[in-house]
């Protein structure tokens, strides 16, 4: 998915956030400017019919440095003719610290940042989107839990670090170890969090990030509202199957 953005001004605004400039990034900003650069792509394509008559409200779950926040605030929302609010939760107060003080250099604006855990966020109303790039572990789940609760639109979430969760792979009958079982627990807690929001009434595809050549961890979770009634129903039955419904994907018995 072409991203409405080119490369060259993902990589100038991460340039401004740590430099104070558009001096040359490091090798590790450098790559997350491909990520970031990757996802707006698919966030285009899931906001290519969202209203222009009103202000969008957009969720950064898993805010970090503020990155994916300012670049949907700064580059996306603009290019493609949107009003939009972002609101970017981190839970460590030292980056949220950081992430205000350096877009108010910076000049950018239409972005809140507060300090929570995206499980204990509360939000006023129904985000039309919610993104999550490389939300570690379990933050995933609570990322999704939130889509759900909160009557989000549209989810973009990219998982990372998979949680060991060896009674998934005992229940997989591969006699499996390793990189090789570390893939088979990942791709099973990944099928059941669309198959939650499957069952939620979510549309859900899944694809790569398209960036690849920079992380090992680039699968996108991409889902809209308005799923089929009888997947649903399917999603569910295949949930309880696990013996465990919906929270089998959050490793909670």
């Amino acid at each position: 998915m072409e991203p409405p953005v080119p490369l060259s001004e993902v990589e100038a605004l991460l340039g401004r956030l740590h430099l104070g400039d558009e001096g040359k990034l490091g090798h590790r900003e450098s790559k997350k400017a491909t990520q970031v650069h990757a996802l707006l792509g698919h966030v285009g394509a899931l906001l290519n019919k969202a209203s222009r008559r009103r202000e969008l409200q957009l969720v950064d779950a898993a805010a970090g440095r503020g990155h994916v926040a300012a670049a949907l605030a700064a580059l996306l929302l603009p290019a493609m003719a949107l009003r939009g609010h972002v609101l970017a939760c981190e839970w460590d107060p030292r980056r949220v610290d950081r992430a205000v003080a350096r877009m108010a250099e910076c000049g950018i604006g239409g972005v809140e940042v507060v300090a929570t855990p995206v499980a204990e966020l509360i939000l006023d109303q129904p985000p039309d989107l919610v993104v999550g790039l490389h939300a570690c572990g379990t933050a995933s789940d609570d990322v999704i839990e939130l889509v759900i609760h909160s009557g989000a639109a549209r989810l973009a979430l990219v998982p990372c670090c998979h949680p060991r969760r060896p009674d998934l792979l005992s229940r997989s009958d591969l006699p499996v170890q390793g990189e090789c079982a570390d893939r088979v627990t990942s791709a099973t807690l990944d099928a059941l969090r669309v198959l939650r929001l499957e069952a939620a009434r979510f549309r859900v595809d899944t694809t790569a990030l398209g960036a690849a050549a920079v992380t090992g961890r680039d699968l996108v979770i991409l889902a809209r509202q308005s799923g089929s009634r009888a997947r649903a129903e399917r999603a569910k039955e295949a949930l309880a199957r696990w013996g465990k419904g919906g929270a089998a994907e959050r490793g909670r018995t």
